[in-house]
């Protein structure tokens, strides 16, 4: 078994042995393309079942940069279908593919934070991200905003109206004090 598949594991295992802590939080997976077409949908459905891990708690993360072959696509709308959801990372970083919002099964958009940062002190990147933000949940998706570092951009992240916030505002990266 390859190191990402041992992580994945080991994490999903830790949520299951903590179900009480962790009951209806996601548990979110950053994958590549190649990841994706190297088994990935065989290997999370066997896991989910050995674990009698609920799919509808995991998130698997897409890049946007990345375009999808058809194949691809194929393995995600599989892997939505047992209720998995499907996020696009880093949204607004680099090309801000719209196509990936078509072509993919996408239930959740997370918008890159610098966008955020960048609309605490510039008119025109605020209403940007809000309209990207509106035109978004217009169309069924769920939206987070990610590095929401303090409370003036977990204000300002209310205030675009953002379905879901990540960041030092609302929650710090933790260590687990027990082993997984």
């Amino acid at each position: 078994m390859n190191w990402r598949k041992k992580i994945i594991e080991k994490a999903l295992t830790y949520k299951v042995r903590n179900r009480e802590e962790f009951h209806g939080r996601y548990f979110s997976i950053n994958v590549s393309k190649a990841f994706i077409l190297s088994g990935f949908y065989e290997f999370i459905m066997s896991l989910i079942e050995k674990l009698h891990y609920p799919a509808e708690e995991l998130v698997v993360e897409v890049l946007e940069r990345d375009s999808y072959s058809k194949e691809t696509i194929d393995v995600l709308n599989r892997i939505k279908e047992k209720g998995i959801k499907i996020a696009i990372d880093d949204f607004g970083v680099e090309r801000a593919n719209v196509m990936n919002l078509l072509q993919l099964p996408v239930d959740i958009v997370k918008f890159e934070g610098e966008l955020l940062k960048a609309a605490l002190f510039d008119e025109k990147a605020r209403k940007l991200l809000k309209g990207l933000n509106e035109t978004i949940l217009s169309i069924g998706n769920k939206t987070v905003i990610e590095m929401v570092e303090d409370k003036e951009m977990l204000e300002l992240s209310k205030e675009l109206g953002f379905s879901f916030v990540q960041g030092y505002a609302v929650g710090k990266p933790e260590v687990p004090e027990r082993n997984y």
